[in-house]
């Protein structure tokens, strides 16, 4: 169910549970359009926009084994342009567009960390890349690099997982380091080499480890 008047009618504090809202300012600050979409404890995460103004954004499903969904909305309205799934029960991570035009996802699951591309135009799911050693249910970080190149992380059970693949979606590596840390987020810098940030073991996230791997 999408609001098409504005502004939308008020929602009954009862369903606030129920709604997930969107909305589009220009650069002054003038709200140019909302939506509210009718999808029961999902919530927008992660957005971007393309050249064109359009806006894609990942949902986070809210619970265990339920999909991760990736929306591509018009900039001019905000209406639905197509809707794509991760065909496992995933929480979204890390999301971007890539140079060469594709929608990109991290997420993760009981199957494992996968990175997960979709065509702009139609949604369609191009590839997708599944690493079982990273499975759980938590949001990874990832990157994208100078020359395309897609860097990522999370945890497995040896410890902080960290990978890398071509923009060609060929794995480089992935490794895991320093057990019970989690990676959180990773950076690429101008000369390629990987910065990641995460959780130090048995400190319950108080603590965080800074690691640089050329």
């Amino acid at each position: 169910v999408i609001c098409t008047s504005n502004p939308c009618p008020p929602i009954p504090p009862t369903l606030f549970s129920a709604w997930s809202l969107i909305q589009k300012y220009s650069p002054d600050g003038t709200l140019l359009w909302h939506q509210r979409i009718f999808q029961v404890r999902v919530v927008p995460v992660r957005g971007a926009f393309d050249a064109s103004g359009d806006l894609y954004v990942a949902f986070d499903p809210g619970s265990n084994g339920r999909t991760a969904i990736v929306q591509r909305l018009s900039g001019a309205t905000g209406a639905i342009v197509w809707t794509a799934l991760t065909p496992d029960g995933a929480k979204p991570g890390g999301f971007a567009l890539t140079p060469s035009g594709t929608v990109l996802l991290a997420g993760a699951s009981v199957l494992g960390l996968s990175l997960n591309e979709y065509a702009a135009d139609t949604g369609t799911r191009l590839a997708r890349t599944v690493y079982p050693a990273a499975a759980g249910y938590y949001a990874p970080g990832m990157a994208l690099g100078p020359q395309g190149e897609i860097a990522f992380t999370g945890t497995s059970a040896g410890g902080l997982f960290l990978g890398l693949e071509s923009a060609s979606r060929q794995t480089i590596f992935s490794l895991s380091t320093t057990l019970g840390a989690q990676g959180r987020q990773v950076a690429i810098d101008s000369l390629g080499r990987l910065i990641v940030t995460g959780i130090v073991p048995g400190t319950s996230g108080t603590n965080w480890l800074l690691l640089r791997y050329g």
